[in-house]
């Protein structure tokens, strides 16, 4: 049986329409070829497991005695003679008594363990880096519909200019200076569509295509909703992906330790078996025992060693921890961070900006503001709008590196609003 994602299974896809994040999210994790590779791991722990388990095979060995006796020998061949022929045929069997079995086992079933946490992680990371280039995507689009809107404000701005500059109500210098906004405008929706194509570029190269032939990155995206405290997100990470792959790490230290330990007690074959006399036609039972004697070596360096590797699994877990609890509080200070300053811009700055660009536009067709506070208020709006865009980036990336470290969504519940008169 192929494990999942395997190359047998996996089906080089490249969309020529329209995706939405979950599309994303399917193709990469389905041709991901470091998944393969992860699942295939797998597979061979699971055998490494069952192979863990058997029993050490029987022995059976024949032996024939006093054949064809050379001449000097016949005299005292044959029934009443020293020299019989005899053929012996014996069945041995190796008994662990150390337990070497059951601490393979362990260590197999520990390793294991780690294979599946491992390739759990490789598939959080393929989701966390679809859904980050997938956002990009989204946002980079966004950010050229913003610079081509820009681009038709300048347009409009300079065509207003011209007219009041042929009605002499502006100086010339006025023409020029609306002109270098447009081309500037110009400039920055053209390094907007080179942005754009790069991120598509970058999302189709994760489900192994060299070319983005899909349409536009689509669908609703979630509404950004206040992460929750992080002391709740670091309750979560003892279940976490990494923490269970931590303890798999240890616990097959720990049976490889065990096994060393086992090899201390020797292991004994019983044997049984039936020797035949040719010459007598009669037969015999035999049977025997080996036990190897541990005087020149009991394991000692092997068990050292092993108690050793435990020391280090566990102080390198206690490490892995450590930075686990550092990497989700910087995730959760950029997500938090980023949720202030959307809120701020969608409840304060974007409407204000708004406001002030309708007015003074109004107002300077009316002859009330000049052409600087026009292109004041337009800079303005287009940098809040510029800026909303890459809070949201942020907050989206940030919420996507919390659920890669957690394992699972982080399920962010908005907080009450406070009551008019007593916001903070």
């Amino acid at each position: 049986m192929t494990p999942e994602g395997s190359s047998s299974e996996r089906r080089a896809d490249n969309p020529v329409g329209d995706i939405t994040l979950q599309d994303a999210i399917s193709l990469v994790v389905r041709q991901r070829p470091e998944l393969a590779a992860f699942g295939w791991e797998r597979s061979a722990r699971d055998a490494q497991l069952r192979q863990a388990g058997a029993y050490p095979n029987p022995v059976v060995e024949g032996v024939a005695e006093n054949v064809a006796p050379s001449a000097a020998l016949r005299p005292f061949s044959g029934v009443g003679g020293v020299v019989q022929s005899q053929t012996t045929v014996t069945l041995s069997q190796l008994i662990e008594l150390g337990g070497e079995r059951s601490a393979r086992r362990e260590a197999a079933t520990a390793q294991r363990d780690v294979a599946t946490a491992d390739y759990d992680l490789a598939r959080l990371a393929a989701q966390a880096d679809a859904t980050q280039a997938f956002l990009a995507v989204y946002v980079a689009q966004e950010a050229v519909a913003l610079a081509d809107q820009t681009v038709q404000l300048a347009q409009s701005a300079e065509t207003n200019v011209g007219a009041r500059v042929e009605a002499g109500d502006l100086a010339p210098i006025e023409s020029t200076r609306a002109a270098v906004v447009r081309a500037a405008a110009a400039v920055e929706l053209a390094r907007a569509r080179r942005d754009l194509a790069m991120h598509r570029e970058r999302l189709a190269a994760m489900w192994g295509s060299s070319t983005a032939t899909f349409g536009r990155a689509v669908g609703d995206l979630p509404t950004p909703l206040e992460p929750p405290v992080l002391s709740a997100l670091a309750a979560r990470l003892p279940e976490a992906p990494q923490a269970i792959r931590r303890a798999a790490l240890v616990r097959s230290d720990r049976g490889l330790l065990a096994l060393e330990r086992a090899k201390r007690i020797p292991d004994v074959a019983l044997a049984a078996g039936l020797r035949r006399f040719g010459d007598l036609q009669g037969q015999a039972y035999v049977v025997g025992a080996t036990l190897t004697l541990p005087l020149f070596d009991r394991n000692g360096g092997g068990i050292a060693e092993a108690v050793a590797r435990v020391a280090k699994a566990e102080e390198t877990s206690r490490a892995d921890q450590l930075h686990a609890g550092v990497a989700v509080a910087a995730a959760h200070r950029a997500a938090q961070t980023a949720f202030d300053e959307l809120r701020a811009l969608d409840t304060t700055v974007l409407p204000g900006a708004i406001a002030a660009f309708d007015a003074v536009t109004e107002g300077f067709r009316l002859g009330k503001f000049g052409y600087l506070d026009v292109l004041e208020v337009q800079r303005t709006l287009i940098a809040s709008k510029g800026q909303r865009l890459r809070a949201l980036l942020d907050y989206y990336h940030a919420t996507a590196e919390l659920e890669r470290l957690l394992g699972s969504p982080i399920d962010p519940t908005p907080r009450p609003s406070p009551p008019p008169g007593e916001e903070s």
